[in-house]
């Protein structure tokens, strides 16, 4: 039975461990790398399997079981689909792909990766990774039979690649190396004779917010473990400690077009205009941004053999501002803002307004004088300032109210964090005569719509959907080719369903807030002139 091994810190100290369940037992020695483990703690481990765990895994920090320095070295294509996906025969391979990654991509299963600031196409590839057990230093050949002379055990790594630096500049070390480009973890699942036969059948799963994108079985590689290892091993030393990562299966963010248009590109274009348009058209795709969190996991359908799953937050990069203030040319980048800071409106009407937000968003004053007044409703300074205007343009102040139906702004939203949140604040605000002028089941999300006493139009809103890849799936379903604007709702039923028991999840479908024996607007119809 394969062995859970595991690397963690606890109490400032990193230690080596046996899992057994959500149970860490840890070793008596200390070993500083994974190469000292595998080559000296093996009867540290076998007695580790005999005791009580020592520590629980929810109240530890994982980090990477395998130590730098050590080798990263990887094959390409390496599974039949992902070879089509990348315009290649795996029928026809004349050669086994390999490249390297550099160990300052070596980091752990649930440590937060930074995209580079100048990398937009961030690509996610969950790999099986063989950990090397015994030295190689000149030609071998590797069998299935031998095979654990050479590897001793198995972990997930996710290969993550810069495309735009990878392909336009055929640099797979560069685009493959950046610090945090080689999660690993979270075991070293070390394997008994019985378990290798399993390599050939563990199932490949990574996800993007839930959202599927990677799946295989290791059953589909076109070079097998031995084979690769005997390759490998007639231009590559390896040490124990180090890793080989097998591949990737299909569903990568990067697609590769028909052959015939990259023939046609490569003859007619200048090859920087070529890779230049292939970024251009990438850039929308399915590729990591910073929000994303990325899950991988190994294991056989059954279960018997399971290594873990890996959970990676992308992050945008700490320096940003450090980096830029250091590049000579402008950046490319879009810098977007870190927050909402807070809107003006020119009003004849403070004393209405600041007492209507006063009960809307519990604002209070921070300073008014003649001229203006600012209001806040948290932390920041003011989210609303009014500027004071003469009451002579209340005469013209009905015109100006149409002015929001026919160009500019429409209105500012504002998400709240339950539907129970949202639909409390409307029967608040109704007891205190503010009614929605718009009440309507978008599909995206439940919303509100309010006016204050100038007419802007404020929604109130809550998300319908878990995750932001569920929503735009929806943007691209029938159901909103055929109605995009939404369903009117009834919210103080939903209010009525929500106290009668029914758990809000059932509550977001579009057609759960109307009022049975009643006829919602639907979709254009939902449109009056005064929704509009």
């Amino acid at each position: 039975m394969a062995i859970r091994v595991i690397r963690y810190t606890n109490d400032g100290a990193t230690h080596w461990g046996v899992v057994n369940g959500e149970g860490i037992t840890a070793l008596t020695d200390h070993y500083p790398t994974t190469g000292a483990l595998l080559e000296s703690g093996r009867g540290d481990i076998d007695d580790a399997r005999r005791r009580a765990p020592s520590h629980f895994l929810p109240g530890v920090d994982v980090q990477s079981p395998i130590t730098i320095p050590c080798r990263v070295m990887c094959q390409g294509a390496n599974y039949r689909q992902h070879a089509i996906e990348s315009g290649m025969d795996p029928d026809n391979r004349a050669f086994n792909l390999f490249f390297d990654k550099t160990d300052a991509s070596v980091t752990g299963p649930y440590d937060p990766v930074e995209r580079p600031q100048h990398v937009r196409l961030l690509d996610h590839e969950i790999e099986l990774a063989l950990v090397m057990g015994t030295s190689i230093d000149g030609p071998v050949t590797v069998t299935d039979s031998d095979l654990p002379r050479y590897v001793a055990g198995v972990t997930v790594a996710n290969d993550l690649s810069a495309r735009d630096v990878q392909l336009p500049q055929g640099q797979y070390l560069k685009g493959k190396s950046y610090r945090g480009f080689c999660p690993l973890g979270p075991e070293l699942v070390l394997l008994e004779a019985a378990d290798y036969p399993l390599l050939d059948n563990l199932d490949l799963e990574l996800r993007v917010n839930g959202e599927l994108r990677q799946t295989d079985n290791t059953s589909n590689m076109v070079y097998r473990p031995a084979e690769s290892l005997t390759e490998l091993s007639t231009f590559s030393n390896l040490s124990p400690g180090d890793v080989v990562l097998t591949g990737t299966p299909h569903g990568t963010a990067a697609k590769s077009p028909p052959a015939f248009v990259r023939r046609l590109a490569t003859a007619l274009l200048p090859e920087h205009v070529m890779w230049q348009m292939f970024v251009r058209r990438n850039v929308s795709g399915p590729f990591l941004r910073p929000g994303d969190t990325v899950t991988a996991s190994i294991r056989t359908r059954d279960g018997a053999l399971d290594l873990g799953t890996q959970k990676t937050p992308i992050l945008a990069p700490a320096a940003t501002e450090e980096v830029l203030l250091n590049t000579p040319a402008p950046s490319t980048a879009a810098l977007a803002p870190d927050i909402l800071a807070h809107y003006v409106v020119k009003t004849p009407r403070a004393a209405e307004m600041i007492d209507w937000y006063g009960t809307v968003f519990g604002a209070r004053v921070v300073h008014e004088d003649s001229r203006i007044a600012f209001l806040t409703w948290d932390d920041e300074s003011h989210r609303l300032a009014l500027v004071k205007i003469p009451g002579l343009v209340r005469r013209l102040f009905p015109l100006a109210r149409l002015r929001r139906k026919i160009l500019g702004v429409d209105h500012l939203a504002f998400t709240y964090s339950s539907l129970e949140r949202l639909l409390l604040n409307h029967e608040r605000l109704t007891a205190r005569g503010i009614d929605p002028v718009w009440s309507i089941n978008h599909g995206p999300t439940t919303s509100l719509y309010y006016e204050d006493p100038d007419g802007t139009r404020l929604e109130f809103q809550v998300e319908n959907f878990a995750t932001p890849a569920e929503t735009a799936a929806f943007f691209d379903s029938d159901e909103f080719a055929e109605n995009p604007i939404g369903v009117t709702i009834d919210p103080t039923y939903l209010l009525e369903r929500m106290r009668a028991g029914e758990p809000p999840e059932s509550l977001t479908a579009r057609n759960a807030g109307v009022r049975p024996g009643t006829r919602p607007r639907v979709n254009k119809r939902a449109i009056t002139f005064r929704t509009l």
